[in-house]
């Protein structure tokens, strides 16, 4: 059979295993190819075995850690070490371990591979007893999980840790890992002849995240000195060397509780790691939080006289101990009925029976907890994997912002319980907006990712034209509200690339957490008077936006203080000049200012093209685009 000829192992970049055109699996049943290879490894290693040689594998010094690791655990056990081997082949690591440390210390060494090979191994080791071949992870308790070179062939990898996880090992092992500082990407293996195979190169932080929501620390880290060649990738997307990581379970103080909770036999009987992983997915640092956080005594969990769990917190119950199912359904019968599609907010979840019926009606609420462990043991005992992707969740001291129009329902329990923390989220609930039927109303109104953020809509429209065509590198915002359209900037100069920011200044400190732990945002609570000219570099491109007091005073200090930083053909920005036409209190506003600035600032011209943009009075920056010229 004609080789087939290839320039790199590794060629592509997609997003999912099934873009890749692959073809004839060499690990398939069929393969007699592949089988062959496989013998002829062991039967290397049976030579080496016999004629005493060390056995000899293509990476035997990463190899070699497991028969350390083995040797290590076994120190402090009185029975062998057992091993579950993930894509072991025939059963050469299991020659290998044995040949390292004789046979007193391994226990039962599982091969999870596929069906032909089980069918072969099985008979190849059919006089040893302690090596077993499954086709599916078995469910079964383990020291090690081991996984060389394999863990990138398998599309769901996320399941597989979950379902590893469920033989409670102390130890996860990874070699061969083709994880690292990239994005994650599927790529197509080209190096086996015949053949084209979907191969996962992994982004190495959301794999130790990921094994950290799933309670394992990582101890040991290293990579090859190999590198691959992929300099057919764009530089981004260059993995540079496979990695070698070794995770331990985490020490009993940061278990999700005391004992760790057991991996569920059926991932459907139990919901921890369901739970975890949906939530590691729209908020990976919220559960990175839970995995952390520590147990409440005060807390305990009852069953109802339906069966249902109810937690219960210094003798309170947080739902109906007759049928708390019934109880939600109730309560959200009675109130769904008067709901649209609006922003609705719940303060108290407790196990989450009354919301229940809000996400199956289509909304997607905001959900205030304030106690983490009571969230944490509702991952526990609750499947809300049909909640989680469609709520937001606060949980702890971390409250959201609360634009206009929210509608929020209180459990009465926990305003009882927690007074403080109900008192905090009254007082964010803003007034109604003045009812003015036309667009001022609206930008009352306006929210952008569930935070207020009181912009015409016209000019938010202008505002992404206009941060496409400048491309700046920094953005200062002077007031900042709550936060959101400091967060509509960044995530607008996010999708531009390259390290761009927001500084955004203002006195009163109430910026929403979506925007003050935005990696794109720096908030400073001082106020513009705090701004320091080395916050800007001297190859930095400025965008100067003022939206703050809007008197004359303040406006023409913000003028004079910010404009000699924006750069050429960059813009500054100066909104609601037409208060200072209606408000006798602003002293002619920020109107005057930029009128009284133009005179004197002749490096700046005023560009109506935005301010017109969708007609005469469309805008609320009137006079408000000011373009600093090309020098």
């Amino acid at each position: 059979m004609a080789s087939t000829q290839y320039t790199y192992i590794w060629e592509g970049i997609y997003s999912c295993f099934s873009e890749v055109n692959s073809s004839s699996n060499p690990y398939n049943k069929d393969n007699d190819t592949w089988a062959e290879m496989l013998l002829e490894s062991l039967g290397a290693a049976v030579n080496c075995i016999n004629s005493n040689r060390p056995i000899s594998t293509i990476n035997t010094d990463e190899k070699s850690l497991l028969p350390f690791l083995v040797s290590v655990i076994s120190k402090g056990k009185s029975e062998p070490v057992s091993i579950l081997d993930f894509g072991g082949g025939i059963g050469v690591d299991f020659l290998y371990v044995r040949q390292c440390l004789g046979n007193e210390k391994i226990g039962k060494y599982y091969i999870v591979e596929t069906e032909n090979v089980c069918e072969l191994g099985s008979e190849v080791f059919k006089k040893e007893p302690r090596v077993e071949f499954h086709s599916t992870v078995p469910e079964t308790k383990v020291d090690i999980v081991f996984l060389d070179s394999s863990l990138q062939y398998i599309e769901d990898y996320r399941d597989l840790i979950l379902k590893l996880a469920r033989c409670r090992p102390d130890y996860f092992l990874f070699l061969r890992t083709p994880a690292g500082n990239v994005p994650t990407y599927v790529t197509a293996q080209m190096n086996v002849p015949g053949s084209v195979i979907p191969c996962r190169f992994i982004n190495i932080q959301e794999l130790v995240s990921f094994m950290e929501t799933c309670g394992y620390h990582l101890e040991f880290y290293s990579f090859s000195d190999r590198p691959y060649d992929q300099a057919n990738f764009p530089p981004e997307y260059r993995l540079g060397n496979y990695k070698t990581m070794l995770f331990n379970v985490q020490h009993k103080e940061t278990r999700l509780d005391s004992t760790r909770p057991t991996p569920p036999k059926n991932l459907n009987e139990s919901f921890y790691f369901k739970n975890l992983c949906a939530l590691q997915s729209s908020q990976p640092i919220l559960a990175q939080q839970l995995v952390e956080s520590n147990q409440d005594d005060n807390l305990q969990v009852v069953l109802s006289r339906s069966g249902h769990a109810v937690p219960v917190l210094n003798s309170n119950p947080f739902h109906s101990l007759e049928n708390p199912v019934i109880e939600g359904e109730a309560f959200a019968s009675q109130n769904i009925h008067s709901l649209s599609q609006e922003r609705v907010l719940f303060f108290g979840f407790g196990f989450g029976y009354h919301i229940f019926s809000f996400v199956a009606k289509g909304l997607s609420p905001i959900i205030v907890e304030p106690s983490i462990p009571l969230f944490k043991l509702a991952l526990m005992h609750m499947d809300l994997t049909s909640i989680i992707p469609f709520a937001t969740f606060f949980i702890g001291s971390q409250l959201p912002d609360i634009p206009r129009k929210t509608k929020i329902f209180w459990l009465d329990v926990a305003t009882e319980l927690f007074p403080n923390e109900a008192a905090e989220v009254s007082r964010k609930v803003l007034n109604e907006a003045p009812k003015t039927d036309d667009v001022e109303e609206g930008v009352y109104n306006t929210s952008y990712r569930n935070i207020t953020c009181l912009k015409n809509p016209c000019d938010l429209a202008v505002y992404q034209m206009l941060i496409y065509l400048v491309k700046p590198t920094l953005i200062i915002e002077i007031g900042t509200c709550r936060g959101g359209s400091a967060l509509y900037f960044a995530d607008l100069l996010q999708t531009l690339g390259d390290d761009r920011q927001v500084h955004t200044f203002d006195i009163v400190n109430d910026i929403a957490p979506e925007a003050l732990y935005h990696p794109n945002i720096t908030f400073h609570p001082g106020g513009w008077k705090t701004f320091d000219p080395s916050m800007i570099s001297p190859h930095d491109r400025v965008l100067v936006i003022e939206d703050s007091a809007h008197t004359y005073e303040n406006s023409i200090q913000v003028l004079n203080t910010f404009a000699p930083f924006v750069t050429p053909n960059s813009y500054f920005i100066v909104e609601d000049g037409a208060a200072g036409l209606v408000r006798p209190e602003f002293n002619g506003g920020a109107l005057r200012a930029v009128e009284e600035f133009m005179h004197s600032h002749h490096e700046y011209e005023l560009d109506y093209t935005w301010e017109k943009f969708y007609g005469t009075g469309s805008s609320s920056c009137l006079k408000g685009f000011l373009r600093r010229k090309p020098q």
